[in-house]
């Protein structure tokens, strides 16, 4: 429970920050100040926030390197680079996020266009929209890839997932008597091993990969209109997948690579140096991600077939 309310109380100081905390700056401070630059300054404070109280809850029980680099026992599995695997995976995630938020709101976006035409569309990107496209690229390409991904997944990632999964496996004090497995609670038959597996997922992660993306999701539900539909829709694809990452991987480094592969692409997408004659864009979409995408499969299929040949060798010597 304890991490649950640090998490709230992060989540929390991190909407404030976003919400309000431009009335506490200076006015000269504030005219002189992009949306880039302040939301950059939202995150790292609310970081640096998150982060003490995390480390004032645990006291010395909190390392922050096995966060990132998690020693995960049972080394069965074949082992993948984190941020080679991870990178490889951002293009085909970008593409089928945007593509279920475009198909999702497709109606929408066409009764927008027909009553209110194109500008009026485009304009629902909103302030941060306009920065993407417009900032100096020194600004927006640290926030985007850098900034961004680091304090966001610290915070859903971390510590969102982190006390969703604490109150599932909740850790046992000496003479506790061992709980009933989450199979046992659901009387699930011997057979029926697809529940089971289910069942088994949602203990070991399925639970806070869900629970920590719906509340991503909702975070940007700030858009209005179409395009409103497809940043949230795109945003939870992003959570989901970030979520797994931290699953698969076990801690933070994996999904931080994957959501700055995903914002770099996207502001690949709203700079244009994804689109070219040969490959314009298509249903808001740059058509370049298709082959990207499928390069980026094959070479990912291609790195885990090396991997298991070599675990099989190590097997075999052994």
């Amino acid at each position: 429970m304890r991490a649950l309310l640090l998490a709230l109380g992060w989540l929390g100081a991190y909407f404030a920050l976003a919400r309000y905390g431009a009335y506490a700056l200076p006015v000269e401070i504030a005219r002189r100040t992009t949306l880039t630059e302040y939301l950059a300054m939202v995150q790292i404070v609310s970081l640096l926030v998150g982060v003490s109280a995390l480390l004032s809850a645990t006291r010395h029980d909190f390392k922050l390197r096995s966060i990132f680099f998690p020693e995960i026992a049972g080394t069965a599995a074949p082992r993948l680079p984190v941020v080679g695997t991870f990178l490889l995976v951002a293009p085909p995630v970008y593409l089928l996020a945007h593509s279920l938020g475009l198909y999702l709101a497709f109606d929408t976006l066409l009764l927008e266009l027909a009553t209110r035409g194109v500008r009026a569309v485009q304009e629902q990107t909103g302030e941060l929209g306009r920065s993407a496209q417009a900032d100096s690229l020194w600004t927006i390409l640290p926030f985007t890839v850098l900034i961004v991904p680091l304090g966001e997944e610290l915070l859903f990632r971390g510590g969102i997932y982190g006390a969703v999964q604490s109150l599932i496996n909740k850790p046992m004090k000496p003479g506790d008597a061992a709980p009933p497995s989450s199979l046992e609670i659901a009387g699930l038959p011997p057979k029926n091993s697809a529940m089971k597996r289910l069942v088994l997922w949602c203990q070991e992660g399925g639970v806070a990969v869900l629970g920590s993306s719906l509340v991503f999701g909702l975070m940007h539900a700030d858009t209005p209109g179409g395009m409103g539909i497809v940043r949230m829709v795109s945003a939870s694809c992003l959570g989901v997948s970030c979520g797994l990452a931290r699953m698969v991987s076990g801690g933070l480094l994996a999904p931080i690579v994957l959501h700055a592969g995903y914002n770099f692409l996207s502001l690949a997408t709203l700079r244009g140096w994804i689109v070219t004659e040969n490959f314009p864009t298509k249903y808001a979409i740059p058509t370049l991600l298709l082959p990207l995408s499928a390069a980026s499969v094959a070479a990912f299929l291609v790195l885990l077939f090396m991997k298991r040949r070599a675990l099989m060798k190590r097997r075999a010597l052994s």
